[in-house]
């Protein structure tokens, strides 16, 4: 069992925690997943309710790829029956890289937009199949909603994107706002 270890100077831009529970069959487990962007480092916890549990770190070698994986894991652990839980508070952050509002206002949608960019292509096969009403799919469009409101996606599945030509409207739509952001 590794042993989490937290740096309370770690930039830690995402955390999730999840956790199922079910008395009739004794369930009783957590799922925890952070990124710290020093390292483009996404360490997930797992366990039993009441233990430390186990963890393990991937490395990335962007940010935006490892918040892409955290929604990956995140949809799988939903699937499965995990809630998610109230947002825990944020960590104490180092001031030695004090950024302004504007410049993390910028880096926020950047990473927004390219990770937006990056669902398109796992929904566009979705799309092409007509599968709309996969659980996955569905998923991933209120994850899309979420980090582009702008979009003004449809929720409902069936309704978001009706055939491919609609989702490279959206994708063009994406590549302008990024190539306005950059």
């Amino acid at each position: 069992m590794q042993k989490l270890t937290t740096n309370p100077m770690a930039n830690i831009i995402s955390r999730i925690c999840l956790e199922c529970r079910n008395d009739a069959t004794n369930t009783n487990k957590f799922w925890k997943a952070e990124i710290n962007a020093d390292n483009c480092q996404l360490t997930t916890t797992w366990g039993r309710i009441g233990t430390k549990g186990q963890s393990k770190s991937h490395q990335f070698y962007n940010v935006i790829d490892a918040e892409f994986k955290l929604k990956q894991l995140k949809m799988e652990k939903l699937n499965k029956g995990y809630t998610e839980l109230k947002q825990p508070s944020s960590p104490k952050k180092s001031t030695a890289n004090v950024k302004t509002v504007n410049q993390v206002k910028t880096d926020t949608n950047l990473a927004q937009v390219n990770a937006a960019l990056l669902l398109l292509n796992v929904i566009q096969p979705y799309v092409r199949g007509a599968d709309f009403n996969n659980l996955s799919y569905a998923g991933m469009l209120k994850d899309l909603a979420e980090l582009v409101p702008f979009l003004q996606i449809n929720p409902n599945p069936q309704k978001a994107f009706a055939d491919v030509v609609s989702l490279e409207d959206a994708r063009r739509r994406l590549q302008l706002k990024l190539a306005a952001l950059q």
